[in-house]
């Protein structure tokens, strides 16, 4: 390697390097927010899916608790600056695992410059061009742990021999990563039959990888099973039956057309009639484009949920112009230097892919850092909330909303308790835009919000309630009067005699209220004040 080289990959790790800590300190944002506040509750003594009513399954909590642990020691980090910092350390392990397999790659073996071209491209993918608010969240804990499962068994590494210290390595982190949500299935499902296609056997079922990623499975069926019954018997039916409602098939379009905007740039000058040794390696990739797909669509369709595939398909990017580079470089040493010509515009395309999805994080970045938290909607519509309750020297408040992101900021910035268990009511706006049929069919649903409600209201005593007050709940666009919705059922009616409203809260900053004067959620509340 010569010296140059070094230096250059020396200054390209420091870059990552820089990028990692800016993971660990870049804010507290995202849905990492409710999961670590859920996380400081249980470790309080609430029980998760009775106290604390969570749709995400246990695994994402359990893991959370973590660095709220550490934090009540080691203090000199928030808990979500532990927890950016477990991401962190979390891919530099499946980046290490993935460039130990990538040694017996025949692209790959014995070409230590590629090697660690191959490190970095995983490091730039995981850690560079990962949102923050998404940093080691659920989906990219989900893709940075599957991926050397992945990775194992693509064509040209799929019967190697390997080490069993690095079998089980891979096992492992598939196991942990698969366990995230059951939607990862998708992935485990397709690597199984894309290998069982090709190969024409079924040994990938019972290798050593598979048997421990069924063995951590099952073991964590039990606990779930053990220490959660609830999300079995109450929150997995509910969500089944009711969590669709909760997006729209415009932001699906929106999100798949990135996608597709980065593959087509991507195989712009793809000429299936070329051979390599990473071209098998390329269409099965391909493949799991396909199945990363159908994950975000399973997720409901959450920008989030499509990070997974955007980031694969920056890697695919990575991976198609190592293939250019390989014809180029081979036509040149056959002599055809005129023929090496038609690898150059593929090339360029997928490098314009990978610079063009830097420049795109550079920007984000910088808003990231160079932002004033008092500028931005969230600051503001905290200090509002903070405001009003200072005011009223309020300590505890509860919710009926159907907004994401508001609550977990009032708690952690303004030290105020949370006294409802529902951090949103995600599972009304089904019931909002069905007929009287479905209500009448799962009408426990309604019985059970209603009696959660009712249980808070007496044995908490929230002393404000914040109460959305919305023309637009996601899919469902109709003004819907929660209280007089939910008013209708006999013991929440009981509960909420003593509160009588005090003001509204009209927070339609920036451009948040709808064409001709509708207001979606997170804009607009009603306030209401316990009386003895």
């Amino acid at each position: 390697m010569s010296r140059k080289a070094k230096i250059l990959y020396g200054a390209a790790f420091f870059l990552v390097i820089v990028f990692g800590c800016g993971q660990i300190f870049a804010g507290y944002a995202g849905d990492k927010v409710w999961m670590l506040l859920h996380a400081r509750m249980m470790l309080e003594g609430k029980q998760l899916y009775v106290d604390i009513f969570e749709v995400n399954m246990p695994f994402i909590v359990w893991i959370d608790t973590i660095p709220v642990a550490v934090t009540t020691h080691l203090a000199w980090l928030k808990d979500y600056q532990w927890l950016g910092l477990m991401g962190v350390l979390c891919v530099m392990f499946s980046v290490w695992v993935c460039s130990r397999l990538i040694r017996d790659h025949p692209g790959f073996s014995g070409n230590k410059n590629q090697q660690i071209q191959f490190a970095l491209l995983l490091c730039y993918a995981f850690i560079v061009c990962t949102n923050p608010a998404y940093f080691f969240d659920r989906d990219h804990i989900f893709l940075i742990l599957t991926f050397p499962y992945l990775l194992s068994y693509m064509p040209s590494l799929a019967r190697c021999d390997r080490p069993c210290w690095l079998r089980i390595c891979v096992g492992l982190l598939a196991g942990v990563g698969f366990s995230i949500k059951p939607h990862t299935l998708i992935l485990l499902l397709s690597i199984q039959l894309l290998y069982i296609l090709r190969e024409r056997r079924a040994g990938i079922l019972w290798s050593l990888e598979n048997i421990l990623i069924y063995l951590l499975g099952l073991f964590y069926l039990f606990c779930v099973w053990h220490f959660t019954p609830n999300y079995l018997n109450i929150v997995l039916p509910m969500a089944l039956l009711t969590y669709g409602a909760t997006s729209t098939k415009i932001n699906g379009l929106y999100y798949s057309s990135i996608a597709l905007l980065m593959l087509g740039v991507t195989f712009a000058d793809f000429r299936p009639r070329h051979r390599s040794p990473l071209r098998k390696d390329i269409y099965y990739f391909l493949a799991l484009c396909i199945s990363f797909y159908l994950y975000a669509l399973a997720n409901n369709g959450w920008s989030y949920s499509y990070n997974v595939l955007n980031t694969f398909i920056l890697f695919l990017s990575g991976w198609v112009l190592w293939e250019f580079l390989y014809l180029r470089k081979r036509q040149l040493s056959d002599g055809v230097a005129e023929q090496s010509k038609e690898f150059i515009f593929g090339a360029r395309a997928c490098a314009l892919n990978l610079i063009a999805n830097g420049l795109v994080i550079a920007l984000f970045w910088s808003a990231v850092f160079t932002t004033d938290c008092a500028d931005s909607l969230v600051c503001k519509t905290n200090n509002k909330f903070a405001e009003m309750m200072q005011q009223e020297h309020f300590q505890s408040f509860g919710t009926i909303s159907i907004s994401f992101s508001l609550w977990t900021h009032l708690v952690n910035n303004y030290g105020v308790r949370w006294d409802t268990r529902f951090e949103q009511i995600w599972m009304l706006p089904k019931f909002f835009a069905s007929d009287d049929a479905f209500a009448r069919e799962h009408h426990w649903i309604l019985d059970y919000v209603a009696q959660g409600y009712a249980q808070d209201l007496n044995e908490r005593k929230p002393e404000v309630m914040f109460v959305d007050d919305a023309d637009i709940f996601y899919s469902v666009h109709k003004h819907i009067d929660l209280i007089a919705y939910l008013e209708a059922f006999p013991n929440f009616k009981n509960a909420w005699q003593h509160y009588h409203m005090i003001r509204t809260l009209d927070l339609c900053y920036e451009g948040k209220r709808q064409p001709g004067g509708k207001v979606g959620v997170g804009c607009r509340y009603f306030m209401y004040r316990r009386t003895p």
